[in-house]
C-alpha cells in the first residue's frame, strides 16, 4: 500500500471551480483499479491551498492512473487554476 500526497495552491478566484471539479471526478478516481481512498483537505491557514491524499495498492496502480486519460484530462484542467507549482510525495509505510 502506498499513500500519495499532492499539495496545490490555487488562484483564489478558482478555488470553487477546483472543488466542483474534484467532486465530479472523485468517484471516477476511486473506481480506478487499485485506488482505496481519496480525500481532499484545505489548509486552515491558507484557504487557497489544498492537499489530496490517496491510497493505492501499489506504485504500479498509481502509475497506471497517472498515465490514464482521466488523469491527463483532470490534471490539465486543474493546472490552469494554480498560483504556484504543485508538490507531490509518495509514501510507503515502514512500521
Amino acid at each position: 500500500m502506498i499513500t500519495r500526497l499532492v499539495k496545490m495552491k490555487f488562484q483564489e478566484s478558482h478555488c470553487a471551480d477546483f472543488e466542483k471539479m474534484f467532486a465530479t471526478v472523485k468517484v471516477k478516481i476511486l473506481a480506478f483499479e487499485g485506488c482505496e481512498k481519496l480525500h481532499l483537505y484545505c489548509d486552515e491557514g491558507s484557504k487557497s491551498t489544498y492537499v489530496t491524499i490517496s491510497c493505492w495498492h501499489s506504485a504500479d496502480d498509481l502509475e497506471k492512473y497517472r498515465n490514464s486519460d482521466l488523469f491527463k484530462k483532470t490534471w490539465t484542467n486543474t493546472k490552469k487554476w494554480f498560483s504556484g507549482k504543485a508538490q507531490a510525495i509518495t509514501l510507503t509505510e515502514k512500521l
